[in-house]
């Protein structure tokens, strides 16, 4: 009841408390930031950073951590006057809570989608997003739904593949209808572990983006629309079914686009003061 309740939140938020520290202990290791410095680079290598023991079992909210405290693109855009979120040291606390609850969901026994893989992909996104021809078209917190898609969008991974849930029927193919059953189950997994009051980051995007006053609770629903989304849509991506029709699209861009065609006005599903965003 209760009394049982309380118990539980108090035991979730002492180990919360032990993960962050464990997390801030990793960041003072001279040898852990080199490999951190990395991820502004395509080469970053996240082996080296499984190498440190400080970092195992803390890798993805390690980078997190490190990716909002530089000077990057991210700690700008959550820091600035036109920050999508009212609290960014509440914000950011959460967040960095809740990738340390995403580490813990990783699987030690799938070999290939693991924190490790998770950690790459998290840090060549983080690279993607700050090159010059995404930055002129997308904002910082484009920038971060980015990178948390990416850090979550193999999270729980069983280490079978679709094609096995399918065959076998398995409960998770069942509840998913046979359609992109594993990416269902990761982005699911997030949002579900997103509830958990200490990490819940998704609660906190709760200001206007354009900074007024009027309509701000409309704004506010609009903007977590936003992420919720734009989460959903790049991780449901990642299965490989679709791979084919994803490069052929993103080819023919890269062929036959000039750079002036992609800057197209704001989609409905952007909220309000995205372009004032824009780096």
């Amino acid at each position: 009841s209760r009394t049982r309740s309380t118990s539980s939140s108090g035991e979730r938020a002492r180990l919360s408390a032990i993960d962050l520290g464990e997390v801030q202990r990793a960041l003072t290791e001279n040898s852990i930031n080199l490999v951190l410095e990395g991820c502004d680079r395509p080469d970053f290598d996240a082996f080296a950073l499984e190498a440190h023991h400080e970092a195992v079992g803390h890798m993805n909210s390690v980078l997190a951590s490190y990716m909002f405290k530089a000077k990057s693109r991210l700690a700008a855009g959550l820091t600035d006057d036109s920050s999508w979120t009212i609290s960014s040291g509440t914000f950011l606390q959460a967040y960095i809570t809740f990738m340390t609850k995403i580490d813990s969901l990783y699987a030690t026994g799938a070999l290939y989608h693991s924190a490790t893989h998770a950690v790459d992909c998290t840090a060549t996104t983080h690279w993607l997003m700050q090159t010059e021809y995404v930055m002129e078209r997308t904002s910082s917190l484009d920038h971060f739904i980015a990178v948390a898609a990416a850090a979550v969008h193999d999270v729980g991974h069983p280490g079978t593949s679709n094609l096995f849930h399918t065959k076998t029927m398995s409960e998770l193919a069942i509840r998913y209808n046979d359609k992109s059953i594993l990416e269902n189950m990761h982005v699911a997994l997030a949002f579900e572990t997103m509830k958990d009051s200490d990490c819940d980051w998704f609660s906190l995007l709760a200001r206007n983006p354009t900074g007024g006053e009027e309509d701000a609770s409309l704004h506010t629903v609009r903007l977590q629309q936003y992420v919720r989304k734009g989460i959903i849509t790049m991780v449901l991506a990642t299965d490989m079914a679709k791979h084919s029709a994803h490069v052929a699209e993103l080819t023919s861009v890269a062929q036959e686009a000039e750079p002036g065609d992609l800057l197209k006005a704001p989609s409905e599903d952007a909220p309000d003061g995205a372009d004032e965003q824009k780096a």
